[in-house]
């Protein structure tokens, strides 16, 4: 992928009609998502209908996120930042990595007897 990228920085995302929002990073750009700062007591919430990370894109979350219900998040980009992450009822988080050139689809639905998931593609 070529070093020209965009970027595109989101300190907060709210109003009535988010949670039926859906956001693509697409090829190319670097997203920020949230704030500068957030702590394990007080996570960055984010309520998106889907925020999906294309091949080649980034997406830098605050340092603690609660996808809050029924949210989808699927890498299969780079994701960085979160190290803390909750997830609401019915969230799922999908990812898609590397490993020795191999890509492996990992998915974390919750709770995870109650719903499927399908791997990143």
């Amino acid at each position: 992928m070529p070093d020209d990228r965009s970027s595109i920085v989101l300190g907060n995302v709210s109003g009535p009609g988010v949670s039926a929002s859906s956001f693509a990073v697409a090829a190319g750009t670097d997203w920020t998502v949230g704030p500068a700062q957030s702590s394990a007591a007080d996570p960055f919430a984010l309520g998106l209908r889907s925020l999906t990370v294309a091949e080649h894109g980034r997406l830098m979350l605050a340092w603690a996120v609660w996808l809050r219900n029924d949210s989808t998040v699927t890498v299969r980009g780079e994701l960085s930042g979160v190290r803390h992450l909750t997830l609401g009822m019915g969230a799922r988080l999908r990812w898609r990595v590397l490993v020795a050139g191999i890509a492996q689809a990992t998915s974390f639905p919750f709770p995870p007897a109650a719903a499927s998931a399908s791997p990143a593609q």
